[in-house]
């Protein structure tokens, strides 16, 4: 595997060498960032997409079997969905507009460890789990 990356790493480096227009040099390796990143966020886009149709196709699986299920699953979800957030992301609760907010303006190098509290791994692991929740249950409702 290592030596697949090296030998491609090798021949795009070559390629970006053989380029004699520095404007253009630059110009591309400015854009590699967001070409990677747009590619990043397509396959999550694509994930998310998945996970969602699988979500409803179960959720109308168990429906399918027993529609009264819907008043066993629906408490269900907001009792399970505020007791993870009470427990694992306590700051993850609400929309999450406020939040970025409050980063953008918190956005200096003498508070950058508040925003690590508002938009960290556990908040947004938190937030993106009830996303995926069969039922749909959201947490804002209990927050």
């Amino acid at each position: 595997m290592k030596t697949i990356f090296r030998y491609i790493r090798k021949v795009l480096k070559n390629s970006f060498d053989n380029i004699r227009n520095e404007h253009l040099k630059q110009n591309l390796l400015q854009a590699i960032p967001f070409w990677i990143g747009s590619v990043i966020t397509g396959l999550i886009a694509v994930l998310y997409a998945q996970i969602f149709a699988y979500g409803e196709e179960l959720l109308h699986k168990i429906l399918d079997w027993h529609l009264w299920m819907i008043f066993l699953i629906a408490p269900a979800g907001f009792v399970l969905s505020w007791l993870i957030v009470q427990k694992f992301a306590p700051l993850s609760r609400g929309s999450g507009i406020p939040q970025v907010m409050a980063a953008v303006e918190l956005a200096n190098p003498k508070e950058n460890y508040l925003i690590k509290n508002l938009l960290s791994f556990q908040n947004t692991a938190g937030k993106n789990y009830f996303q995926f929740y069969p039922g749909h249950c959201r947490r804002s409702h209990w927050a």
